[in-house]
Formats: C-alpha cells, sequence, structure tokens
C-alpha cells in the first residue's frame, strides 16, 4: 500500500518525537523544523498532539524516560503563543491528545504551568486560548484559572514597581493584544479586573507605546477615544458571507484539490472538517459523487485512492 507523501511525514514526526532523546535532540529538532516548514500548519498541529500525548501532566507525573519530549514541548510552548493559530493549534493538540491519562480537570492548567515552566504571563495566555476550546470542560476550567490569574498580572503590568523588567515593549506584541481584547471583550465579573485597573494598564501601554510608534494591532485598542471607535466595534459581529463565498460547493473543492483528496481517509477528514461539518448535507454529497464519476479518467497509476495504490487493486 503506498502512502502519500503528507502522511509518510506525519508518520516521521511520530517516530521522531517517540525517540527523542538529549543525546539526538538537535538532529530531531532540525528535521522535525523541516518537516514543519513543509508541510505547514497541518504538520505543526500533528507535532504538538504527539508531544502532548507524550507527556505525562499528572500531579504524581515525573516524566520519567521523556525528558526529550518535555524539553522539545518546552521550547516549542515559548514560541507558540507568537503564532497567528495559536488558539486553534493549542486547543486542537489537547482536544485530539492519546494520552489516556490526560483529563479536563481544574488541575490540567496548573499541572501544564509547572511541567512547560510557563512565566505568568504565559500561563494567563495559555488559559486565554484554552478559552476558544470546542471541549466544554476545557473551556469552563480554563475561564475559571484565567480569572483567578488575571488580575494580578495586568496588576504587574500596570504598577512601575512590580520589577516587571524592560517594561510592556518586552512583552509579544501578540501577546498584549490577546489580553487587550479579552478584556475589552468581556466584564469586570468575567475577568475579575476592575474598570480602574484596565484603565491603568492602557495607560501603562500609551507610556511604553506612544502613537508615533505605536503597532498596528494595538492602536484601536489603546488610543480608541482619540480614533473616535466606540467599544461595541471592538467587539465581534455575525458575518454573513457573500453569496459568492457561501455558495462555495464542496465538489468544486475536492475536484480543485484532485485526486490526492481522496488518498486517505483522514485526507478526506480534514477536507471535511474545514468545509464545514452543517453544511455537508445529502445534496452536496451527492454533487460530490456525481463529479467523482465524471472525471475517472486522467489518474496516474501510482495515485493512491482511499489508501489503495492501483497494483494493490489489480492484485485483488
Amino acid at each position: 500500500m503506498a502512502l502519500n507523501p503528507r502522511c509518510y511525514a506525519f508518520s516521521e514526526i511520530s517516530n521522531m518525537i517517540s525517540t527523542i532523546t538529549r543525546k539526538n535532540f538537535k538532529l530531531v529538532c532540525k528535521e522535525l523544523a523541516q518537516l514543519v516548514q513543509l508541510y505547514g500548519p497541518e504538520a505543526d498541529k500533528h507535532l504538538f498532539r504527539c508531544l502532548i500525548s507524550y507527556v505525562d501532566f499528572s500531579p504524581d507525573g515525573r516524566n520519567s524516560g521523556k525528558d526529550g519530549q518535555v524539553q522539545l514541548l518546552t521550547q516549542e510552548a515559548n514560541a507558540l503563543v507568537s503564532k497567528p493559530n495559536f488558539s486553534s493549534l493549542l486547543c486542537y493538540a489537547f482536544e485530539h491528545q492519546e494520552n489516556k491519562g490526560l483529563q479536563s480537570t481544574p488541575q490540567l492548567l496548573p499541572q501544564v504551568a509547572k511541567v512547560l515552566r510557563l512565566s505568568k504571563i504565559q500561563e494567563v495566555v495559555f488559559a486565554l486560548g484554552f478559552t476558544a476550546s470546542s471541549d466544554p470542560d476545557l473551556c469552563s476550567n480554563a475561564t475559571l484559572h484565567l480569572k483567578s490569574k488575571l488580575p494580578e498580572v495586568v496588576r504587574s503590568f500596570s504598577d512601575l514597581s512590580s520589577g516587571l523588567e524592560g517594561g510592556l515593549g518586552d512583552v509579544a506584541i501578540e501577546v498584549l493584544h490577546m489580553l487587550l481584547t479579552y478584556l475589552i471583550q468581556h466584564t469586570e465579573e468575567e475577568t475579575g479586573v476592575s474598570k480602574d485597573t484596565i484603565d491603568a494598564f492602557v495607560q501603562s501601554l500609551r507610556r511604553d507605546f506612544p502613537r508615533e510608534r505605536v503597532p498596528v494591532v494595538l492602536m484601536p485598542l489603546i488610543y480608541r477615544e482619540q480614533l473616535d471607535i466606540t467599544e461595541d466595534r471592538l467587539v465581534p459581529v455575525s458575518v454573513v458571507l457573500p453569496q459568492s463565498v457561501s455558495s462555495i460547493q464542496l465538489a468544486d473543492i475536492i475536484s480543485d484539490i484532485g485526486y490526492i483528496a481522496t488518498a486517505s481517509k483522514q485526507d478526506m477528514v480534514e477536507i471535511l472538517k474545514d468545509y464545514g461539518k452543517a453544511q455537508v448535507t445529502a445534496k452536496c454529497i451527492a454533487r460530490v459523487l456525481g463529479m467523482m464519476a465524471g472525471t475517472v479518467t486522467g489518474l496516474p497509476e501510482s495515485t493512491p485512492l482511499l489508501g489503495f495504490s492501483v497494483e494493490d487493486q489489480g492484485a485483488a
């Protein structure tokens, strides 16, 4: 049975993570980085999912024999917060991990912070990421944990005597944007942060980021009064897609991707997830089958369909 390049790459990622040690750490990291660069966000998601599956986050866990996985996950976690797909990547990794002992309990986030040696700011950012989880327990526990930790972090930003080295200019812009957005979109009861504390936080940001050199993504959040931007305009609203966008058919997408779309069950599952479960109707499936029936010519003999190569089918 022939494996398509994507499945082979994911298999290689799994194997390398399972065999990583302190001795081969640098070499494995280099090879993993090359695979992620080649296969993009999906490979990155698979990498994190595998790492989460190997690391023991239980209170009595000692990560015996898994120092390499812990070291790599700690290293990747530091870079994770600056990625544009941070929340989706983090949630996917924990929602699809294969560690049966890992449960969405109130102790999970404190243990993650302990094992990965997260700073207070990173711990808050991870909690923010988990609030987007489709797992209700994970989302609920993250919200409660965030409410207990967020006030202290925001106050530390606002207090010049807090000992925060270098000021807010040393904090990743993505982190500041996430914090501000969350504080603006949620009430004091939800965040545990008072309006006075938020105002002091914004003033600290204005001090460290004057208007002439403030990052574009922070401008509407910390200078919204001067820009005449009301708070309701910063809160996400539901958007109705234009007919030209919402009417894109699954059959057209699969046709554009080509035969490789059905190279494996996982490939097809990922396409259906991206398209949207609610939009996959009987009519939609009928169109896909009709498209497939009408495009059976021109298939190279080396191209696998549903995991079976042409040779395999002939042997059967």
